[in-house]
């Protein structure tokens, strides 16, 4: 079978002729007295593409290819892979060895020049010192479109040298930073050696990220033409990790300070060694809502230490309290995702929006001692002072609120998009002394934490009549007695329940909201 194949693509070799600088070639190969195994390069120089060639290799007289445990030729081929090449052999009546190599996919080798073949050879222990002549002949090389390059013969020697010449190498040794340094050691080339040479590096434990030679003298070597061929100690970068670590902090408060431990410093080194130190980068802020988030670590930099990340943890916990500071005003509006309690905070009051009187134009702002979550609501307190409010887990307040809660960011326009109510920002304005709730313009934005009054425009005259909107405070704890509570008149008097819904005729002992105060029908 391996006959016919290649009686078949020898043939294919020789279909045309052509003169591209295409050709392999032999280099001399020196080995030592006594030396039995040997690699030889075959080189091919190709102008072209190349898919395969043909070639008789002529050894020495007592030199041969090797075989290996299957009687099989080792010839590796080089510039391409084992499955796109195949090897084929047959012995010539003169001693040649005819070498094919061939791809079934018609795959060329890569590049233009270099080894394509590497030949093991065995040389006699007994190869007489002195130059012996081999050669390549036959040379036919084949282009993937079947073009048949010939090449003229090659010829190299084969070198044996005597022994006496020995070459003693220091071995190069990698090692890591902050370790110790590890034993020096040598390999020695030709006759055997006597004695033992000197190994010597400056490199310590302590020695930076680098090179450091390592020198080989005599020593104790009685060696003659002895050859010292020096080596390299190479420290690379320890590794070194840097964690985030956990966290937890409650909602509303800051961050905690994020600080970094570290595993791998050698030398007693600390991480004041950093180029560069750590960064930390979380998205929590002081509002982040309660749940666990990453806390992400980077951008150290240190000469010698191959770094590491792991990131870390932040749990944000339910608020006990809530820090609150009131404006220059004195009075703002509020809201908080949480329910509060306002009864024991000294100083400062909080109220619902539970009632608006057309033909005054005023709000009544109704004292409530706990809120519900986000419920928007009116704060009084000394300006500037900063209070703290207690987290509650729910509250039984039920009062008619007209303020709306802003969690978020959050534009506004004058009127609802269904323009069916009008809104309004709590501030002051140059004509005025005092804030009083004016109507949003247009494309305008309320921060996140604060609250608008938001009117059923069935309530107001006219928008530009109800531009601005006065304040009432009452701060009464209990409700008005009224006997048989009638409707006199909607327009003066509007009555809800305290769910807030409008009612066209009150129950007697119910509680209601009259024009924004607390009634009780008897």
């Amino acid at each position: 079978m391996k006959r016919f194949v290649l009686s078949i693509v020898y043939g294919f070799l020789y279909l045309v002729t052509a003169y591209a600088n295409n050709t392999l070639s032999l280099q001399d190969l020196s080995i030592k007295q006594g030396t039995t195994e040997a690699a030889l390069p075959v080189s091919l120089t190709n102008e072209s593409s190349i898919t395969g060639f043909q070639c008789d290799l002529y050894l020495p007289s007592g030199v041969s290819v090797a075989t290996d445990e299957y009687g099989d030729y080792v010839i590796a081929v080089a510039r391409t892979t084992a499955k796109r090449h195949t090897i084929s052999t047959s012995l010539q009546a003169d001693g040649a060895l005819r070498i094919l190599c061939t791809s079934m996919t018609n795959a060329t080798f890569s590049g233009n020049s270099g080894t394509v073949l590497n030949v093991a050879l065995t040389v006699p222990e007994s190869m007489a010192v002195g130059t012996h002549n081999m050669s390549l002949k036959n040379i036919v090389l084949s282009a993937p479109d079947a073009t048949r390059h010939t090449s003229s013969d090659a010829s190299s020697f084969l070198v044996v040298t005597e022994v006496e010449k020995t070459t003693i190498t220091a071995n190069h040794i990698t090692m890591i930073y902050g370790d110790t340094v590890p034993k020096l050691t040598y390999t020695s080339e030709g006759a055997e050696l006597a004695g033992t040479p000197m190994l010597s590096c400056s490199a310590t434990s302590t020695s930076a990220v680098g090179t450091y030679p390592i020198t080989i003298s005599k020593g104790s070597v009685t060696n003659k033409n002895v050859t010292y061929v020096n080596g390299t100690l190479t420290i690379v970068k320890a590794p070194l990790t840097i964690s985030a670590g956990n966290y937890t902090k409650k909602h509303g408060e800051e961050n905690p300070k994020f600080s970094a431990t570290f595993s791998g410093f050698k030398n007693g080194e600390t991480s004041a060694v950093l180029t560069k130190q750590p960064v930390f980068t979380t998205d929590v802020i002081t509002s982040t809502s309660p749940g666990l988030y990453p806390v992400r670590i980077s951008g150290a930099e240190a000469q010698n230490y191959e770094i590491s990340y792991v990131n870390g943890t932040i749990t944000v916990t339910k608020a006990t309290h809530v820090k609150i500071t009131i404006n220059q005003y004195g009075s703002d509006t509020y809201s908080s995702e949480y329910a509060l309690d306002f009864s024991e905070v000294e100083g400062l009051k909080a109220y619902a929006a539970a009632g608006y009187n057309k033909k005054t134009k005023v709000v009544t702002l109704l004292r409530v001692n706990t809120t519900q979550p986000s419920m928007g609501i009116f704060l009084k307190g000394d300006s500037g002072k900063e209070y703290d409010v207690p987290v509650i887990e729910e509250s039984d307040d039920n009062a008619l609120n007209l303020l709306v809660a802003t969690l978020t960011e959050t534009p506004l326009n004058s009127t609802s998009p269904d323009g069916l109510y009008a809104n309004y920002k709590y501030t002051i304005k140059t004509d005025d002394t005092e804030p009083k709730f004016y109507l949003f313009d247009d494309g305008s934005t309320l921060g996140a934490g604060k609250a608008y009054l938001q009117l059923p425009m069935a309530w107001l005259p006219t928008i530009n009549e109800a531009s601005s909107i006065d304040l009432r405070f009452d701060d009464g704890e209990g409700t008005t007695g009224m006997e048989n509570l009638e409707i006199r008149n909607q327009e003066s008097e509007l009555i809800y329940d305290l769910m807030g819904r409008r009612i066209a005729q009150p129950v007697k002992g119910s509680i209601y909201i009259v024009n924004g105060r607390k009634v009780v029908c008897k």
